[in-house]
């Protein structure tokens, strides 16, 4: 099966479906016996403004509307996910996110990808095919990548390329490890994104992590871990979200909902079994 999620529902095997027949199949079919399991949840600003005020009942609903400028990459097979989170406020930076994911994803079925260097390396191909465009209109967008590269001994070597705010976190039993760290100015500015013309190399974080079995793998975007004090979620306190939620829906759904920011709210999590 493949699946791939950008623009609020979802394509699988190139058909297309409903959001709620899509959350039944990613509820139901996860497993695929490839030893991990994926939880995709996602609301948009406006959504998270609706729930706030009329409760969380509407946080079921695990796909955001078409204003939501994050967009979500899940290839189980290929074993590919990323969140990408458009810059801006209007229409081109969520256009930025969902072209980014798409060639994202193409680059990687294409291409050999053995290490962290070498998907940093399609990061910054990504940028430059984005900036070349006869269509581009100075609009950016962060990228956090994450490719199972196989297994050794006993556990599942992963690389990771990261590209602005958005976060990747490996939780344990033990503990929590923030895998990347937030490339922004002290006024929270970002310092990288994908879509900038003065430089062939946005990418300049990335590397290979492991994970085992019962280790839990999240990639989100900067809304559900806040970029303000009063609604910042501490690493700390997203392990013992994930490690309290479960599966890897409830993983998703849960930091959704414990999210403090009005912003729009992107969670992929892969819980390795």
């Amino acid at each position: 099966m493949f699946i791939i999620k950008s623009w609020g529902v979802c394509a699988v095997q190139n058909n297309m479906i409903d959001q709620m027949e899509a959350h039944s199949i990613f509820r139901e079919s996860m497993q695929l016996q490839l030893g991990y399991t994926v939880g995709i949840w996602q609301v948009s600003k406006c959504q998270t403004c609706d729930i706030y005020f009329n409760g969380w009942h509407d946080a079921y609903l695990p796909f955001a509307d078409d204003t939501c400028q994050d967009s979500a990459l899940v290839d189980l097979v290929e074993g590919i996910f990323g969140v990408f989170d458009g810059v801006g406020s209007d229409a081109s930076g969520r256009e930025a996110a969902i072209s980014t994911a798409s060639q994202m994803h193409s680059l990687l079925k294409e291409s050999t990808c053995e290490s962290g260097k070498d998907l940093a390396r399609l990061v910054d191909q990504t940028n430059r095919l984005l900036v070349s465009s006869s269509d581009y209109d100075g609009s950016s967008t962060t990228a956090s990548v994450v490719k199972i590269l196989g297994e050794e001994h006993n556990c599942f070597k992963l690389a990771y390329a990261q590209v602005g705010d958005s976060r990747i976190y490996l939780v344990t039993s033990s503990g929590v490890r923030r895998v990347t760290q937030d490339e922004v100015d002290d006024e929270r500015n970002l310092t990288h994104v994908v879509g900038d013309r003065l430089t062939d190399h946005v990418c300049v974080q990335f590397g290979e992590f492991f994970a085992k079995s019962g280790d839990c793998v999240v990639i989100v975007s900067d809304g559900v871990t806040g970029s303000n004090k009063e609604a910042a979620m501490t690493d700390d306190e997203v392990g013992q979200h994930v490690r309290s939620a479960g599966d890897a829906f409830s993983v998703a759904r849960t930091l959704i909902t414990n999210a403090c920011e009005l912003d729009d709210l992107t969670v992929v999590a892969i819980k390795f079994t």
